[in-house]
């Protein structure tokens, strides 16, 4: 009796009793899961010229119910124009003709819009085996909420999901996983979303990759620094070259890390203090003493760069920033 309810409604605004956000959160939940759109629609109306908003899950199963029922969801986003960032809003949305797949889709944002992640989680495997087809917004939304909330074994669904099926997710998606990975310490998971990335096509960036190589160093990996590192010959710059070092460096090989910078000079990248900074960490390890040769040289170096700190390109700056402690 959606009619009536809403007659109810307009009777406690005659009465000067104003619907409150509540009760209107109440209503469009209800109507949503009816698909009962006039009076969905005339709610939201109400709220629109009241300032009134919905919590995210009743904005969620407000915007499944419009679009599957072939309504428009201009009115509902001028009513919560604050979730119009997050990205289920989005018009690209690829929908599918077949009603199971507005069902199965509208669970899942229910779901994960109750963090209800455990749930999410094995649905969407459900789904994996069912070859059940999303678009990139909603899965790269999930992706950033099991992220955010901590959940990192749901996000290694989706990248699994998205790897099945093909589907490649936003940047910042990927980004997200990392960043979950590295402070959990699970640095093998942050690898298989970085060739994930590789395989994609995804953009890198000297900024990340810097950063990668540098964590997989710091943890002992330079085995994974090493491949990223030659896995993007396009990244390789002042930045990416002293990390590589920095990596071979913490893990005792200076070995590795004087060939790299032979290569390094050979292929005229430009050198930083930074770089020469982590140098001179490994010269001054147990291994090589200060009477060594090659010791004695490349501390002439570092005068000889000082300039370096003038003008410099972005990666060059980059370098000093990570490397140069003095």
């Amino acid at each position: 009796k959606f009619k009536e309810a809403f007659d109810i409604l307009c009777k406690m605004q005659d009465a000067g009793v104003q619907p409150d956000k509540v009760t209107c959160n109440i209503l469009v939940h209800k109507c949503s899961i009816a698909r009962e759109m006039f009076v969905l629609i005339q709610t939201l109306q109400y709220m629109k010229e009241n300032s009134l908003v919905l919590r995210r899950p009743m904005y969620l199963e407000a915007l499944e119910a419009l679009r599957s029922c072939g309504q428009n969801d201009e009115l509902l986003n001028e009513v919560n124009p604050h979730f119009c960032h997050e990205g289920f809003d989005d018009c690209r949305w690829d929908l599918s003709p077949d009603p199971q797949h507005y069902a199965d889709r509208g669970v899942l944002i229910n779901l994960v819009a109750k963090k209800s992640f455990v749930a999410a989680e094995y649905l969407l495997e459900g789904m994996m085996e069912k070859n059940i087809q999303f678009d990139t917004k909603l899965v790269s939304s999930m992706v950033m909420d099991f992220c955010s909330n901590h959940h990192p074994s749901g996000a290694l669904v989706v990248l699994k999901y998205s790897s099945t099926s093909g589907l490649q997710l936003e940047r910042d998606a990927y980004i997200c996983m990392i960043g979950l990975f590295i402070r959990l310490s699970l640095y093998g998971k942050v690898m298989v979303v970085t060739e994930e990335m590789l395989r994609k096509g995804v953009h890198f960036g000297t900024y990340l990759v810097a950063l990668l190589i540098y964590q997989f160093g710091c943890a002992g990996m330079p085995d994974l620094s090493e491949r990223l590192f030659y896995a993007l010959p396009c990244e390789q710059n002042t930045a990416t070259y002293t990390a590589l070092m920095d990596a071979f460096v913490k893990s005792g090989d200076f070995d590795k890390a004087l060939t790299l910078y032979k290569k390094m000079s050979k292929e005229r990248v430009p050198i930083t203090s930074g770089t020469l900074q982590v140098l001179q960490v490994g010269l001054e390890g147990p291994v090589w003493s200060h009477g060594n040769g090659i010791y004695r040289q490349l501390q002439k170096l570092l005068p000889d760069h000082g300039h370096l700190q003038d003008n410099i390109l972005w990666e060059q700056r980059l370098c000093n920033v990570l490397f140069d402690n003095a």
